[in-house]
């Protein structure tokens, strides 16, 4: 079979231009993971952005008169601005309009319908917004007209898929076509000669409907998170950590963007799993010391895991990324300095858009509305959403 191999060559901000190659040396320095994608897309190593990028704080959200929110764990924003933060320390949806203004708190603490042991993983639809909670294996979904509870999704494994899916335990979700649920089944670790702990381990992806139901057709099939894993004759403790590859996933409107953390690879599919393109730029990564990957750990336990442990030689590349409203990539890399992440942002063929830098604290959870809507800790140590207006100047 053909493969289609393009790489552009920035001859300047404004101009490149196109080659196309089944094989021959333009690929042959590519990793092979990479090489043998069809319909892949090479850019430049050091490629020069179109744009620079302008954020100009517009509004905060975290006024709540006496109460504070606690551990956010998730953020939406919908078409009119309102915005919604799960909030895991109060077992809750805080619902802002877009002045700031608290409107609603939705869910509370228990296991009754609409309420929560654990909330975490916010999504967002016309319709809906839906919160997992990880203590009960299920999701909790509210109307965006009435924000009034309206049912609760079981991601328990039931029909066809039954035995592939054994073992296995539902983590996030995302959302897919016609209100199905995208839902990641990762597979635990068994103790001491349970397993060989040398495997590659796999998620499994599958759809599950509104009434519960697994759809028999896998989605996705993907090798899992790095972790450590610290076994005895009588336990097993897994962690993850900030330096292993890790398996990145977003939907957008026309399908599945994905991408492994130790590369600056993005692959694209449609809403059901079929290859569609890939989207490759060179990285320089971060060289990993087994002294630093050390210092992350007080835990004698973890830190046993940590020196037995085969660990990577560098750092990932990519930290996470998001899709936006028009189905641009917005993918933070970790760079040599400590304090910063450099977010790029690629437009959906892939061409980097701009670069821009931000401080690691600063997280961003969204972008809406032309709007960058950012996690940030306020004078009193609280945790806050604040918006901020995005504006694009062109580079000359």
């Amino acid at each position: 079979m053909t493969r289609n191999i393009y790489l552009f060559s920035i001859l300047s901000a404004a101009s490149l231009f196109l080659l196309s190659s089944c094989a021959g040396s333009e690929n042959s320095e590519l990793p092979e993971s990479v090489a043998n994608l069809e319909n892949l897309t090479v850019f430049p190593s050091d490629p020069e952005p179109q744009f620079s990028i302008e954020l100009t704080r517009k509004q905060r959200f975290g006024d709540m008169g006496d109460m504070i929110i606690g551990r956010i764990s998730g953020v939406q924003v919908d078409q009119s601005g309102r915005v919604f933060i799960a909030d895991d320390s109060n077992k809750q949806i805080i619902v802002f309009d877009a002045d700031g203004h608290l409107i609603e708190l939705l869910g509370r603490e228990g296991r009754g319908p609409g309420e929560f042991e654990y909330i975490h993983n916010l999504v967002l639809d016309d319709n809906y917004i839906y919160a997992k909670d990880f203590g009960l294996h299920r999701v909790n979904f509210f109307s965006t007209e009435t924000l009034q509870y309206v049912n609760t999704i079981p991601l328990q494994v039931e029909g066809e898929p039954q035995d592939e899916l054994a073992g296995y335990s539902p983590s996030v979700f995302w959302l897919s076509t016609h209100s199905d649920l995208l839902v990641r089944f990762s597979q635990p670790f068994g103790r001491a000669g349970s397993d060989s702990g040398d495997e590659e381990r796999y998620d499994l992806f599958y759809k599950i409907t509104q009434e519960g139901n697994v759809k028999p057709e896998q989605v996705l099939r993907e090798k899992a998170d790095f972790v450590l894993v610290d076994r005895t004759a009588n336990s097993v403790s897994v962690f993850g950590t900030p330096f292993g590859a890790k398996f990145k996933l977003d939907t957008t409107q026309d399908g599945i963007v994905v991408n492994r953390s130790d590369q600056f690879l993005f692959r694209y599919y449609d809403h059901n799993g079929t290859y569609q393109r890939a989207v490759y730029y060179p990285f320089s990564r971060k060289h990993l010391s087994r002294e630093t990957a050390l210092q992350y750990y007080n835990n004698e336990n973890y830190r046993r895991a940590a020196r037995s442990s085969d660990l990577p030689e560098n750092w990932p590349v990519v930290q996470r990324f998001m899709s936006d409203d028009d189905d641009r990539l917005w993918i933070s890399t970790i760079i040599d300095d400590e304090d910063l992440y450099e977010w790029w942002l690629l437009d959906n063929s892939g061409e980097l858009l701009a670069r821009h830098l931000l401080p690691r604290e600063q997280r961003i959870e969204t972008v809406r509305n032309g709007h960058v809507y950012m996690r940030i800790e306020n004078e009193a140590g609280a945790e806050e959403i604040v918006k901020f207006e995005l504006d694009f100047v062109e580079i000359e």
